[in-house]
């Protein structure tokens, strides 16, 4: 049977609006989904306009809005009451600070130009703050005549002359009416509400999300621009931003594909096969569980742990345990344990040695609790031991 199978990203992000629209009730389906978005700024579990009943929607998918860039999805809403909201979705298959670490090395990198999810919520905030300051959209308009969005900026960004683009700001300007407080940016990203898992994530929570964004909008971003001075981002766009997370999609998609909606199975498909090129935040277990893991697991085949915050030779990955194989005291792989659409799991990277390549794969969690007998392990405990045992045959 032919079939279309979405790759990485892109993939993924189409699976999820095309899975909405091709279901049964697709205006039940989309609140479902949102109601899993939980707003930074003034916490978790609260209901939000994200959650009100659907009457009808439109999904632009990677609409250009000029040098504002390429949203990943605008969604406009209808609902039941009424109201009309405008979504802005931001995707990345990681999580927020993950997408922001490689690139915010300081301050100053926050006025240039970057691929994060924080520059691209950013650029979005600030269109819609300038597409709402006056009534019409004449020549002095901010986005016709202007401005900069970054200190650093080369040129004053506009919205240009493409009918396309001019036909979905004057949507989106029609839509929010003046009123942002029906606004939203949503980051699509691997982060989750702390209760959603029992354990501690190591490093990235919602405190360091809302200091990214009071940094990338401090006071000299677009402040020598005389027609354009940015909102308090504590009042502005900080309050409209919201995490999306994917293992949530992920959760609430098998639930409404268990209650008869069977087009979420190309969601699933996706997001399953696509889970390989999903970075997913670390995460500490209890003291008394993390002592159960080490007795249970890796002492039963031969291997001790050497902890490091420096990168771990091939690896080049941050705060990941390596462990080395008792006998021959090489090193034989670095792991960390991570979220995952299954659960908790162990991320594994088997480092490369002689004929063997180096190899990246997960266990869960229940797989390494039960672990018992090392005669009668299989898949990714089997692979490790293999690896353990070349070795310490190669360099015994």
């Amino acid at each position: 049977m032919p079939t279309i199978e979405g790759y990485a990203e892109r993939g993924v992000v189409n699976a999820l609006f095309e899975s909405i629209v091709a279901s049964k009730e697709p205006n039940k389906v989309l609140p479902l989904l949102l109601e899993c978005a939980k707003p930074v700024l003034s916490g978790y579990g609260e209901r939000t306009f994200l959650s009100e009943a659907v009457t009808d929607f439109k999904v632009y998918v990677e609409p250009s809005l000029s040098d504002f860039g390429c949203p990943d999805a605008v969604v406009f809403i209808d609902t039941a009451d009424s109201h009309r909201s405008v979504i802005f979705v931001e995707a990345k298959l990681e999580t927020f600070c993950s997408s922001c670490r490689a690139f915010y090395r300081d301050k100053d990198t926050y006025q240039r130009n970057g691929s994060t999810i924080l520059h691209e919520l950013f650029l979005k905030a600030r269109f819609v703050d300038a597409l709402t300051r006056e009534e019409y959209l004449g020549e002095d308009h901010p986005l016709n005549k202007g401005f900069h969005v970054y200190e650093k900026d080369a040129k004053n960004r506009k919205i240009g002359t493409d009918p396309l683009v001019l036909e979905l700001v004057l949507k989106i300007r029609e839509c929010i009416a003046g009123d942002v407080g029906r606004v939203a940016f949503l980051a699509l990203t691997t982060d989750r509400e702390p209760e959603a898992t029992d354990w501690k994530t190591v490093s990235g929570g919602r405190q360091d999300i809302c200091n990214h964004i009071r940094t990338i909008d401090g006071k000299e971003n677009g402040g020598d621009n005389s027609r354009f001075s940015p909102r308090d981002p504590e009042e502005y766009w900080l309050g409209m931003t919201y995490l999306w997370g994917w293992q949530d999609i992920h959760r609430t998609a098998q639930w409404i594909r268990g209650a008869g909606e069977e087009s979420m199975e190309r969601l699933l498909r996706t997001i399953e096969w696509n889970e390989p090129k999903f970075r997913f935040p670390q995460i500490e277990p209890r003291p008394d569980e993390k002592t159960a893991f080490y007795d249970r697991f890796f002492a039963k085949i031969g291997l001790r742990i050497e902890k490091s915050n420096k990168p771990c030779e091939q690896a080049k990955v941050q705060g990941r345990s390596t462990y080395y194989s008792k006998s021959s005291k090489r090193a034989v792989m670095t792991v960390c344990l991570v979220e995952s659409f299954g659960g908790p799991a162990l991320d594994v990277y088997l480092l490369p040695r002689g004929e063997r390549k180096a190899e990246a794969f997960k266990i869960g969690w229940n797989d390494l609790k039960s672990y018992g007998d090392p005669n009668t392990c299989s898949g990714g405990i089997e692979k490790i031991i293999k690896h353990k045992e070349y070795i310490d045959s190669t360099h015994g």
